[in-house]
């Protein structure tokens, strides 16, 4: 007789919860159904959110040759290829995680890569900063270097950024620092906390907006590695279809959205189907099953 996983009543139920290997596989199977909703949403979630994922795809194909040296390299120790290699890394992260109905931490990836671009971007404008970040040692490139330090040195050479202070704090806020009012992956219009491994549809496209704005700048900047001119280019229309390829979503929007329609009927309908949700997972969990594959859409139409 094989070994049996061990369970834990649930204090005050009947039903048991499961733990061990069980729980973590109620965990994978819930993220294979949270996956498998968002891949059969997309396609048809308004005109934006379809071109985007399929841009994006593009984009992440000519990164991953970028930071492979797949069209030739610098040579040398190839610090500008592995710098786009850590945002290719997250980019791929981000997008698994948006997937599986991780929204927090996918915004936190977004995150890291729009540091990844903001540097890219200085290296860019000053090749003296470059020069520098390779001659630092481990502390003084972190003083030098940080995100605040490469916002700052952007900003005094006129240079513009992939990412500001407001989206950089917002991110922060939202998907990598707790406070007291830390709401795990509540996006939606009640900010409604969940564990991950739930589709809600305001998540995945404000995760997907932002990822593929900051994938774009990536992938301008990553084309200053290529020597010939058609490969460039070639980049650079990918860059300039993403970037005409993103909706309206985003942390701001969404922010403005909710204010403006708190109080109506589309609200409380979406809460009584969110609150519905809520109790067929607790459900799901009590009785170990995975859940239904159907999400429940906050948002109506997508932007």
């Amino acid at each position: 007789m094989s070994e049996q996983e061990p369970t834990l009543s649930a204090s005050g139920h009947d039903q048991e919860i499961p733990v061990g290997l069980d729980f973590l596989t109620l965990l994978r199977r819930q993220e294979q159904e949270c996956q498998a909703t968002v891949d059969e949403w997309l396609p048809h979630a308004g005109e934006k959110a379809p071109r985007t994922i399929r841009a994006l795809g593009t984009a992440l194909s000519y990164l991953d040759r970028i930071a492979s040296c797949w069209w030739g390299c610098e040579g040398g120790g190839h610090p500008r290829e592995r710098v786009v290699g850590r945002a290719v890394s997250n980019a791929r992260a981000a997008l698994l995680l948006l997937r599986s109905g991780y929204y927090d931490e996918a915004l936190g990836m977004v995150r890291q890569i729009g540091e990844v671009a903001n540097l890219l971007l200085l290296f860019i404008g000053d090749d003296g900063a470059f020069r520098q970040w390779l001659d630092l040692d481990d502390q003084g490139r972190r003083r030098s270097f940080s995100a605040v330090q490469v916002r700052e040195r952007l900003e005094e050479a006129g240079l513009g950024m992939a990412m500001d202070q407001d989206l950089y704090r917002k991110l922060s806020g939202m998907s990598v620092h707790a406070s007291p009012h830390t709401m795990p992956q509540g996006h939606n219009v009640f900010s409604i906390p969940t564990m991950g491994a739930v589709f809600q549809d305001e998540g995945t496209l404000v995760s997907l907006n932002h990822l593929a704005s900051l994938v774009a700048f990536v992938l301008v900047c990553a084309s200053a590695i290529l020597d010939d001119r058609d490969d460039r280019e070639t980049v650079l229309q990918a860059a300039q279809d993403l970037v005409g390829s993103i909706g309206a979503a985003s942390v701001e929007s969404v922010e403005q959205h909710r204010d403006t329609i708190r109080d109506s009927a589309e609200i409380r309908r979406a809460e009584r189907a969110l609150r519905l949700r809520q109790e067929a997972r607790r459900s799901a969990f009590a009785n170990h099953r995975p859940l239904s594959s159907q999400g429940e859409s906050t948002l109506g139409d997508a932007p």
